[in-house]
């Protein structure tokens, strides 16, 4: 099994870009050495937040501060027992 090759986010702006363009994902993955679905979510993630979007860094903050949120609620939960559940509803 091979490993798969890391690309910078100016990489996958390029090659986004290309696909853009009208290159078919087949074509580009030959050319770059990425999967066409890998190419695809790029895309999407292109459309959907610019060249920020494809940054891993990024995108590990933001499961890394979700997480510290999900387990900062808990702590908060445990903390105040039936309290916090009042506390969490009224906030909405």
């Amino acid at each position: 099994m091979s490993e798969r090759k890391s690309f910078s986010s100016q990489e996958k702006a390029d090659i986004v870009l290309r696909a853009l363009r009208g290159e078919a994902h087949d074509a580009l993955a030959r050319d770059c050495g990425a999967a066409p679905d890998r190419i695809a979510r790029w895309q999407s993630r292109f459309i959907e937040g610019g060249t920020a979007a494809l940054s891993r860094r990024r995108h590990r903050r933001g499961r890394v501060a979700n997480l510290l949120t999900a387990v900062l609620w808990i702590v908060v939960v445990v903390a105040l027992g039936a309290a916090a559940l009042v506390l969490i509803r009224a906030l909405g």
